[in-house]
């Protein structure tokens, strides 16, 4: 089955499917971003190329958690796959932290005290978590034994294809966008946007308007957010396209994947189409990297969602 993985490392490959219909890869773990664990209480190492282990560090007991330092957004469609390698000594479990306007409203075991290998398959939607919840962190204990270690040779948190249609991506590359008070730099397949010299803010809008259907939803990954903030607006317009409003529809002063359901959105009557205008603010030495931007659709029921990194 055809993925198409939605981070800086693999655009290409979401470039190469954007045609396609395909499950939708929101977090995949590999070698390269080994920095998103954080210990607490147990330490994070590589095993071998591909596999990292989470063994029990704590002086205190034989329980320790690696804290999985990158949001994922809440997709009641979405799931978590996580293959273990093997359990040499205890167990472990797999906590989900929720998370709403920044703070932990629930914390749930999702897997609770395995001492097994092999695929450990999580769907959101069986999860008793708050329907308002807008994104999650994840945490991975190694407990029950002194010296508890759990190897994990993959963890992927995806929109399945369930139907075997998959989902219909379209990928927008925003280096050519019009711009006010921004300069873009292409890095490859990502996008820098800069200041202009003497400007505090400044926006890049979308050449190109989009129909509104309420089955899509956009995805933003900021590679970088740098002494600055930036916000995405909807540009609304009618079937003739005359412009109706702007729509405001997230604020974010850290990197990471941000979502946005259109069947969320309050718009003005009579929209039929928009375009995407993203905004960067701060210090005139303020910068962004887009690693990519693209429209999802049919991902089910909405549920209110976003997502960046801490």
């Amino acid at each position: 089955m055809k993925r198409i993985f939605f981070c800086a490392f693999v655009v290409v490959n979401l470039m190469l499917l954007a045609s396609a219909r395909a499950d939708v890869v929101l977090y995949e773990m590999t070698p390269s971003n080994m920095t998103d664990w954080k210990s607490g209480g147990a330490t994070v190492s590589l095993a071998r190329p591909g596999v990292i282990s989470i063994t029990e560090s704590n002086p205190s007991g034989g329980w320790g958690d690696a804290l999985l330092d990158a949001r994922l957004p809440y997709l009641n469609s979405a799931m978590l796959e996580v293959n273990v390698d093997k359990v040499h000594a205890g167990a472990f479990t797999v906590q989900g932290l929720a998370f709403v306007n920044g703070e932990i409203v629930k914390t749930i075991d999702m897997v609770k005290d395995r001492a097994l290998g092999g695929q450990v398959l999580i769907s959101m939607a069986a999860q008793p978590l708050p329907e308002n919840t807008q994104y999650l962190l994840l945490k991975i204990w190694a407990v029950n034994a002194e010296g508890a270690r759990v190897d994990i040779s993959s963890l992927r948190y995806y929109l399945p294809d369930k139907t075997g249609n998959g989902h219909s991506t379209r990928v927008i590359l925003p280096h050519n966008w019009e711009k006010d008070g921004l300069l873009a730099m292409q890095r490859g397949e990502n996008t820098r946007l800069l200041l202009e010299p003497g400007r505090t803010y400044g926006s890049t809008m979308s050449d190109a308007a989009f129909d509104v259907s309420p089955k899509d939803s956009i995805l933003i990954r900021y590679g970088e957010l740098k002494n600055g903030r930036s916000a995405v607006q909807l540009i609304a317009f009618d079937k003739d396209g005359k412009y109706l409003d702007s729509v405001q529809v997230l604020r974010t002063d850290a990197p990471g994947m941000q979502i946005v359901r259109l069947s969320d959105l309050k718009w003005p009557e009579g929209t039929s189409s928009y375009r995407i205008k993203i905004w960067l603010e701060g210090d005139p030495s303020a910068s962004l990297v887009l690693d990519g931007i693209a429209i999802i659709g049919g991902l089910g029921a909405p549920v209110d969602s976003t997502s960046g990194k801490r």
